[in-house]
């Protein structure tokens, strides 16, 4: 059986444009230097150029392939999807480990990385604001639960092993012959769980999108989160 990862349906809101996050500063007017904007742009960058790449292999069988294909079944790896997504899953936990960097500046709260799926933020909010801003704790909290689950696969579990182990598994563009004489495109990369990998960067892009988007609203209520709509 084939399987689909369905994009979100706030990915066509998350398509339209990178949401812009204020600089935050301290009481003591230091500039937060922690510009997640930045970061989502790269992240969105890889995930339009994967898409790019699906759209022409899926249009127009490569001339390096063609030939073969026309006669059996090609399995190309070298499309460079497979790249992008990487790059995209790095990127993605970039933003999320320069994000947390505004915590330092708005709550005194040094935080390095995002850590695994947010669990070093969970903790460090729990220890320095669940008694000054219990009702702030509980929405940060209930705001990481909510995603920790695709933070977790895509931006720990997969981003950690192609940045230290090895490259993306996945099956590759399939190419095969078509009546006529020609060949054509068959099939798309698949992660090793069976999702195509343009949809999980789709709908992992808006994921983040609206996190982000979120969280700028719990960390700067005063309507700063109204540049992000």
């Amino acid at each position: 059986m084939t399987q689909r990862f369905a994009a979100e349906s706030t990915c066509s809101t998350a398509r339209s444009r990178t949401p812009y996050f204020p600089i935050a500063r301290s009481r003591r007017g230091d500039c937060c230097s922690a510009r997640p904007n930045e970061k989502l742009e790269a992240t969105r960058y890889h995930k339009d150029n994967l898409v790019r790449i699906v759209q022409s292999v899926s249009s127009v069988v490569p001339e390096s392939v063609a030939r073969n294909a026309k006669q059996a079944l090609v399995q190309d790896f070298t499309s460079g999807i497979e790249k992008e997504f990487e790059a995209f899953l790095m990127q993605g936990k970039a933003s999320l480990d320069i994000l947390v960097k505004i915590f330092k500046p708005l709550f005194g709260v040094s935080l390095t990385t995002f850590g695994d799926a947010g669990g070093k933020v969970k903790n460090a909010v729990r220890r320095n604001l669940a008694t000054t801003n219990p009702e702030r704790t509980r929405r940060l909290e209930n705001l990481i639960i909510q995603h920790e689950d695709w933070i977790g696969k895509w931006f720990t579990q997969e981003r950690t092993t192609v940045s230290h182990y090895r490259a993306l598994v996945h099956s590759g563009v399939i190419y095969g012959p078509e009546e006529g004489g020609g060949a054509k495109t068959l099939a798309l990369p698949r992660t090793k769980d069976g999702f195509l990998i343009h949809e999980v960067a789709v709908s992992v892009y808006g994921k983040l999108w609206v996190s982000v988007r979120i969280l700028s609203a719990m960390l700067f209520p005063s309507g700063f989160h109204r540049l992000l709509t």
